[in-house]
């Protein structure tokens, strides 16, 4: 399925209505490139059910997978159901794989294990359904870059893989699909819920941010992490990018251009950034809590 903004003026409508912030030219990232980006113009989403066909079911996620899809007029999606996700973990990875998947009942590992086949086959950009958009980060990513994601405000050695783009085929998405076999073959994880993140851990952080951290790390010939631009060690042409996951008030506190949201929850207040630019990204969650606080 693909979506195109046809106009300079429908799209400036567009984000207007959203209320995104477009960079200028001089706030382009700073680490130069001069060739087309190698991740592909494409947001992947997936659910048990396709969102799309269920508008009614899910308003307020809708509407925030319509404002992701507005970020850039030349943006296509691809939207996964349970079905499609079980299909192509088998296709790009294995049987075995995609059998764990459908014994899974977490809805958090599911869309884990989902998400790597989806980039994998098509590359792109992964987005959480309830993950919101407040800046173009297409224009933050350097061209060269190969994968990018943020790290956790949990940990400097998690991922938020809640965002995370790659290549097709790239080695670290491939490299993930195995240790999550592995693991599952070795012990099954303990059940993750929805509303763990960030603050209220279960006894062990969560499966998929700790094996893409593992497997970055590697690809990356790395200890640590490290926000914006990494280089691949043997490569000029290749590397990383890496946003931060932070709470509102260090973000503010490190002179981070941030909105400001009323928050009733915990984890209502944490948000995206990048870093070099001093400017938020993403919010980890779209403002649906908020909509619950007693004024």
């Amino acid at each position: 399925m693909r979506i195109f903004l046809r106009t300079e003026i429908v799209f400036t409508i567009v984000l207007q209505t959203f209320g995104l912030r477009l960079t200028t030219n001089t706030q382009r990232n700073h680490v130069p490139t001069s060739t087309s980006p190698r991740i592909p113009k494409k947001i992947l989403f997936n659910f048990k059910e396709n969102i799309f066909n269920h508008p009614d079911k899910y308003p307020e996620t809708f509407q925030n997978l319509q404002k992701a899809l507005a970020t850039d007029r030349s943006l296509e999606y691809e939207f996964y159901d349970d079905s499609m996700c079980a299909a192509a973990i088998a296709r790009m990875h294995s049987k075995e794989l995609a059998n764990w998947f459908e014994l899974e009942d977490s809805g958090a590992y599911k869309s884990d294990m989902c998400r790597l086949a989806m980039l994998y086959e098509h590359g792109g950009y992964y987005m959480d359904n309830d993950l919101e958009i407040v800046a173009n980060f297409l224009e933050l990513i350097p061209a060269n870059v190969s994968i990018t994601s943020a790290i956790s405000a949990v940990s400097s050695s998690l991922i938020f893989q809640a965002f995370l783009g790659a290549t097709p085929g790239h080695p670290v998405i491939k490299d993930a699909m195995d240790r999550t076999l592995q693991q599952y073959k070795n012990r099954r994880p303990a059940h993750y819920d929805f509303g763990d993140h960030p603050l209220n851990f279960i006894k062990e952080p969560p499966l998929g941010p700790q094996i893409m951290s593992h497997a970055l790390k590697a690809w990356l010939h790395t200890k640590k992490l490290e926000g914006g631009y990494t280089k691949k060690i043997q490569s000029d042409a290749d590397g990383s990018y890496l946003f931060l996951e932070i709470g509102m008030q260090k973000a503010k506190s490190k002179k981070i251009n941030v909105h400001d949201r009323k928050c009733c929850t915990p984890s209502c207040d944490f948000l995206v950034v990048d870093m070099h630019m001093k400017m938020q990204v993403f919010w980890s969650r779209m403002d649906y809590y908020g909509k619950k606080c007693t004024q």
